[in-house]
This record gives structure tokens, C-alpha cells and sequence, in this order.
């Protein structure tokens, strides 16, 4: 967990995207990404910066750059204090594979988005749906790598989702 004002948010996911080995990385489309910002990050990773492509003729594309992303960096709805998970609402800028299938997961986290517990994320998506607001075709509970013993009694960390996750909380302006 990494707490920054926003002035600082380039050099830190520029020294997150170092430490987690470069390669690929996948945005969604989301309008909370400043324009400065993606164009910061365009101009440092011309050729490792890709975008999730709104539109059901893109999902074999999405996919694939998913899958062949060594980061991501999503901004989550809620950050869970009780169990450090993040909230994540797919969207048409943002499918489930965004967030399950690249290594490494940079979640960017307003401060004011951080409750107690879940049942603070449930109200709210009880209250959305309540007033016919449009709520995404499923809602994540992510709480980094996934583990099991089931295999031979053996600890396997990372058999899906992201095998590193950070937490980056900025406060808010």
C-alpha cells in the first residue's frame, strides 16, 4: 500500500511498472485517467501501453492483450479496510479479463473510496440498482493472489488472477 497526492502518480507507477519488470501494459478505458496523465504514460511506453476496447467486436482483442500483459492499472471503486480487497464494477471499458489475467495489478484508490467492510460496497450497489442506475455485469472482490493447498497438499499461489498486487491511495483534491 503506497499513500501519494496525485502530483506524485507518474513517478510512482513509472517506479511500480520498473519494479514489477516493464513489459506490457493494459488501461482501461476509463474516464478517471486524467488526459496528462495518459499521455505521460504514452510518451514513457509507446510501445507497452495498450487499451481495453469498448465494444463486443474487440473481445478476442481484449483478451488477448489481457493475457499478455505483464500490468494493469485500474482504478477500483472501494478499498475494503477490513480485508484489504479492492471493488471492481466491470464495465464496457473494462471487462473481467482486465483484471484477472495480467501478472502484476496497480489499483489506484481515492482515499474517500475506502470504507470499513463490504457491506458498505453492497449498500452502496443496493442503493444504485435501487434508483435504475446501471450497475456492470459483475462486481469483483479482489484481494490479490489467489492460493490453494488442494493440489497434493502442495501451496499454489496465483492460479488465477494477479500474483502482485499494489495498492496505490491518493488523496483526494
Amino acid at each position: 500500500l503506497i499513500e501519494i497526492s496525485s502530483d506524485q502518480l507518474l513517478e510512482t507507477l513509472s517506479s511500480l511498472i520498473e519494479q514489477s519488470g516493464g513489459g506490457n501494459i493494459l488501461l482501461p478505458t476509463d474516464p478517471r485517467f486524467s488526459k496528462a496523465l495518459l499521455s505521460d504514460l504514452e510518451e514513457k511506453y509507446p510501445k507497452q501501453l495498450h487499451y481495453w476496447k469498448e465494444g463486443n467486436e474487440y473481445r478476442e482483442e481484449n483478451i488477448k492483450h489481457a493475457e499478455e500483459a505483464n500490468i494493469v492499472i485500474a482504478h477500483a471503486n472501494f478499498l475494503l479496510a477490513e480485508s484489504a480487497s479492492i471493488v471492481v464494477e466491470t464495465s464496457p471499458g473494462q471487462g473481467r479479463a482486465l483484471h484477472f489475467l495480467p501478472t502484476h495489478y496497480i489499483s489506484l484508490i481515492k482515499k474517500s473510496s475506502i470504507v470499513p467492510r463490504s457491506t458498505q460496497a453492497a449498500a452502496y450497489y443496493a442503493d444504485k440498482i435501487e434508483q435504475g442506475d446501471p450497475v456492470g455485469s459483475a462486481i469483483h472482490f479482489i484481494s490479490g493472489p489467489s492460493n490453494s493447498g488442494d493440489i497434493e497438499m502442495q501451496l499454489v499461489v496465483g492460479l488465477h488472477g494477479p500474483l502482485k498486487m499494489y495498492y496505490v491511495v491518493l488523496e483526494d483534491l
